[in-house]
């Protein structure tokens, strides 16, 4: 349950007085002196510096001392951010200048405006005006290509595959031989930040691809044969944690080494056992409806269960005993793994790859030789789900916007009530500008993104209905 960051105006950082930037200012410029590789007018001024992470990987990043007074960050931020400055290269201002968008390949300006606030809601209709073109013979190897990322970046890899084919076919573009071998490292931790050994790292992306898993320090190291400008998705996953997902694109034909972000990894707050074969399931509140459904229950969410809606990997229906893993993020808990993954938005495009939740339900199914077991939304669970954080949405705890009201509640309930299905999705919300009532979102485990889905809002307290699958199940 989570809002885009495409809503959200600061970051969450409240305004701050010009008095208070002033001494911000003061401090940060009394830190920077102490940095024997910084001078006085490039603090001042502003400046590049080079830096690099825990496995050598590189970065170069621009320091603004006005826009970082404004940012009011906490000593323990401002620590971190002088550490990483004194440990790496300064570069003067006018040693560099940014790029003018035209300067840029075309390719490139696409990626961008995929990307940028100002083109994202356009996405949806750059992809529809594409889908035209190729209906027709004008089209490019380009265009081709667009509609290959647009696809991966959904998460529809079949697709991104058969026009990837067809551009080969077409125009000897996107060919076999202009594929090239890249090698990934990255760690896995858990909420401590503690290394998590032998969880399993998979590439989602790639279909057959080999899978490692982490050393005793967390860390992996995985090869993949790809294209250059490709989205790359990797999985980490090990029973007893939720998943996560770290991704990047391939940039450029001449970078061959890629480091993935951490990925975080959480614990379950329960287990259950069910079995479809008995007929039985364990928990105090839990129980069968109508012979067919298991009812789950947690402190905020109510699960109904089809018995044959459970998949083994082979798409047949699983029978027998079933391990339940069941979690509830907060703000505070959720994984920056689950947080900072694509989302994709049926409505205006795509909307980013940063959420600010309000509280989020996780389960996952294991067969007893730990085969995870998937949902398809074709034949999906059904989810009652109080709003953890409702109190925040009221009181807009987090600076995004003007808070949300007792009338704005009633409308939703009252929409759900006279309307079918689930009414409320991103479509009502962006027509009604209702932009302060977080959408509701499923993260399809098999792509790697989060999918926009429609709910009803029960009463007035938060408590909505809406549908939990674990794969679309293309």
């Amino acid at each position: 349950f989570a809002y885009s960051y495409f809503f959200l105006s600061d970051g969450g950082k409240k305004e701050i007085s010009q008095e208070q930037i002033g001494k911000n200012i003061e401090n940060i410029l009394e830190s920077l002196s102490f940095i024997e590789n910084l001078g006085d007018i490039d603090a001042r001024n502003g400046f590049w510096y080079e830096s690099s992470g825990m496995f050598g990987e590189g970065g170069v990043f621009y320091f603004s001392l006005l826009d970082m007074a404004k940012k009011n960050l906490s000593e323990s931020e401002l620590d971190n951010l002088y550490k990483r400055i004194k440990e790496s290269r300064i570069i003067s201002r006018n040693d560099m200048r940014f790029a003018r968008e035209k300067e840029l390949p075309d390719r490139m300006q696409f990626y961008n405006g995929i990307y940028s606030f100002s083109s994202r809601r356009d996405s949806k209709i750059i992809k529809e005006n594409l889908d035209n073109k190729l209906s027709t013979d004008d089209y490019i190897s380009n265009d081709l290509w667009k509609l290959e990322y647009l696809s991966g970046l959904e998460g529809n890899y079949k697709e991104r595959d058969r026009l990837r084919a067809r551009n080969c076919e077409e125009f000897g573009e996107r060919c076999a031989d202009e594929n090239m071998n890249i090698k990934i490292r990255g760690a896995v931790a858990d909420g401590k930040n503690d290394p998590i050994q032998s969880a399993k790292v998979e590439i989602l992306s790639k279909d057959n691809a080999d899978f490692v898993f982490t050393d005793k320090d967390g860390l992996f190291e995985i090869s993949a044969e790809v294209k250059d400008m490709e989205k790359i998705r990797i999985k980490a996953s090990k029973r007893n944690f939720s998943d996560g997902i770290s991704s990047f694109v391939t940039l450029s034909k001449n970078k061959n080494e890629y480091f993935a972000d951490t990925i975080f990894l959480e614990s379950p707050i329960e287990i259950i056992t069910m079995d479809t074969a008995r007929k039985t399931i364990t928990g105090k509140e839990n129980y069968i409806k109508d012979g067919n459904t298991f009812v789950v229950k947690t402190k905020q969410s109510i699960y109904e269960i089809p018995f044959n809606s459970l998949l083994m990997r082979n798409g047949a229906t699983y029978l027998g005993e079933i391990d339940v893993y069941l979690y509830e993020f907060t703000k505070e808990t959720m994984p920056d793994s689950l947080r900072a993954v694509d989302t994709f938005d049926q409505v205006i495009g795509y909307a980013g790859n940063l959420m600010e939740t309000f509280g989020m339900p996780y389960i996952q199914f294991f067969t007893p030789d730990g085969q995870e077991l998937q949902v398809k939304k074709r034949n999906p669970i059904n989810l009652k789900y109080r709003i953890f954080h409702m109190k925040d949405l009221f009181e807009d705890s987090y600076g995004t916007h003007k808070p949300f009201t007792k009338n704005d509640m009633k409308l939703l309930v009252d929409i759900s009530k006279g309307r079918d299905g689930y009414p409320i999705d991103r479509q009502f919300l962006i027509d009604t500008g209702l932009f302060n009532f977080p959408a509701w979102w499923v993260f399809d485990r098999n792509a790697g993104v989060w999918n926009n889905e429609g709910m009803r809002v029960l009463d007035m307290d938060g408590l909505i209905e809406t549908i939990f699958y674990t794969t679309l199940g293309l």
